[in-house]
């Protein structure tokens, strides 16, 4: 075993020490960290747990009285409180010392001193005890001072703080998240003109423009248009990035609106790239119909708030989407041109070929041949009758339309006459205020001998 004082390898069981004359104590386990300590001791010298409940104060005070006595007597030894005296190194080369002096007394000498001796043994070894414990006490680890209780009070408060810090953190982000969603959307083509997008509640609108609104309430909201051109006599026509809007000069009110994008929708909601089923579950089967080159037209007639007619066109392509949508006002120009139209084949029935053939542009006539050569084309014509129309697009200036025709020509040298069906497309042109046909063509779809 080895000495508690002085660290020197003794017998087993010595009752004191034979180097420095220390008394060799019973050893306990300290209840904290399991070291073997000395039974006298009130706190481990490893760990700094309380060992003792003060069964021992008086042994305490005793040795305290001693080790006052001993200060006295001996002027080198160390007082308490000197910062020397709270060091280990002191500690060490105090014990080296004493362990020397105490080697050259022998047992002999000091029998009849036994009691001045023990004395000053157990006072040497309550100082060294002290001081192992004060150095012991200054190498445990920061956590290992506190007790169990105060430990799980201290991470109850760590983890309370950092819950709260979450919670706040927390509400912090959702009021940042809920201030973005609350901010409105603008179209990215009205972005330009820091203009909220808005809808009109009127069925002939896309977007905030309807049919009949005043220019410059146009203007307001969507800013100045790219650009502008005017389509004689009295009508020009506003480009945007969304849409073209066409306004009469005269009363300075929009007359048609027709979509550029999927970015405008009408008032129910249907955009470019819908699809067919869309419109007909938004708007209904009450429209009609008409095929234009690979487009199929789905019309629907409303009345402007002045009363006057207008038409919204869903223009279908071939994968059943929705190509374009255009809203316009079914203005006396456009019932003039199919007037016009019907006139020039009621002339051709009629045989007044000179009347018929003055309702083409030159263009038109560039189409048909000179006059001769029309004229002898339709002298077997019985009748002409158009049925059908369709305005495909329509402006001041311009309409153009599909439509039906059904002929009946005498079959030469026979009493039978040949019934032919034609479907075509005609483009009419306003010049002065008299509409001519500037192009058509037409394709026959049935024909058959009565």
């Amino acid at each position: 075993m080895k000495c508690s004082s002085c660290g020197k390898e003794i017998p087993d069981g010595s009752k004191f020490c034979t180097y420095c004359g220390t008394k060799c104590e019973a050893k306990i386990t300290c209840p904290e960290c399991n070291a073997l300590v000395d039974s006298n001791l009130r706190f481990c010298p490893f760990c700094g747990a309380k060992i003792s409940d003060g069964e021992n104060d008086v042994d305490d005070v005793t040795s305290e009285e001693k080790e006052t006595q001993v200060v006295t007597n001996n002027p080198e030894a160390p007082v308490p409180g000197d910062k020397s005296f709270e060091t280990s190194e002191v500690v060490s080369e105090n014990t080296a010392n004493n362990s020397e002096t105490l080697s050259h007394n022998s047992f002999a000498q000091t029998a009849g001193h036994s009691g001045n001796q023990d004395n000053y043994q157990e006072t040497r070894q309550s100082n060294q005890q002290n001081n192992v414990m004060d150095v012991a006490a200054s190498k445990v680890p920061f956590w290992k001072k506190f007790t169990k209780n105060q430990r799980i009070g201290i991470i109850a408060s760590v983890v309370g703080i950092c819950i709260l810090a979450g919670v706040v953190i927390g509400i912090s982000s959702n009021k940042k998240n809920i201030a973005n969603t609350s901010k409105p959307n603008v179209s990215q083509s009205y972005q330009s003109n820091s203009k909220q997008k808005k809808h009109s509640d009127s069925e002939l609108s896309l977007d905030s423009v309807f049919i009949g609104e005043n220019w410059s309430d146009v203007q307001r909201d969507l800013g100045q248009p790219n650009s502008s051109s005017q389509e004689p006599p009295n009508y020009t026509r506003h480009k945007y990035d969304d849409m073209e809007v066409v306004v009469e000069n005269k009363n300075n009110t929009v007359q048609a609106l027709v979509s550029e994008n999927s970015s405008v929708s009408t008032k129910r909601g249907i955009h470019q790239g819908d699809s067919l089923s869309d419109v007909l579950k938004a708007y209904g089967t009450d429209y009609k119909k008409s095929d234009y080159g690979e487009q199929t037209y789905y019309e629907y007639g409303y009345k402007t708030k002045d009363g006057s007619p207008a038409l919204l066109r869903f223009a279908i392509n071939s994968n059943d989407k929705v190509d374009y949508i255009s809203i316009r006002t079914i203005t006396n120009d456009v019932n003039n041109a199919k007037k016009a139209f019907l006139d020039y084949h009621k002339a051709i029935s009629n045989h007044r070929f000179k009347d018929a053939y003055s309702y083409f542009t030159d263009n038109g006539r560039q189409s048909v041949g000179d006059y001769s050569s029309y004229a002898r084309g339709y002298q077997d014509t019985l009748s002409s009758t158009v049925s059908n129309i369709s305005v495909v697009d329509s402006s001041p200036s311009k309409v153009t339309f599909t439509y039906t025709l059904k002929s009946r020509d005498r079959v030469p040298v026979s009493s039978k006459n040949k019934i032919q069906t034609f479907s075509g497309e005609v483009t009419m042109i306003n010049d002065n205020g008299k509409w001519y046909i500037d192009n058509m063509n037409a394709h026959k779809t049935d024909e058959h001998i009565e």
